[in-house]
């Protein structure tokens, strides 16, 4: 029961990732395009909102380096390209 490497589930499929990424990219942008733009206009000053930017930029990095670290290991380069998977630097 739930043995067996990870990508063998259905969830964990390259066509199920490549949905993830294809999400977490539209996510992102939303992020950056909504969010941000209404920090500005609260928040004038550059240096409030990238203290306050700084730890969630982090995280968000840190975690999609270890998902980009995963899906390197456990999947094909041709399954890697199929998925469309972007690198940690293409996130910032």
């Amino acid at each position: 029961e739930g043995g067996g490497p990870l990508r063998s589930h259905a969830f964990a499929s390259p066509e199920k990732v490549k949905e993830l990424m294809g999400g977490l990219q539209a996510a992102v942008a939303s992020f950056r395009e909504g969010t941000l733009t209404k920090m500005q206009l609260y928040l004038p000053n550059p240096q409030t909102r990238g203290v306050l930017l700084t730890p969630i930029r982090s995280a968000i990095t840190d975690a999609y380096a270890r998902l980009h670290a995963y899906v390197l290991a456990e999947y094909s380069p041709e399954e890697y390209l199929a998925m469309k998977v972007w690198s940690p630097a293409d996130l910032a």
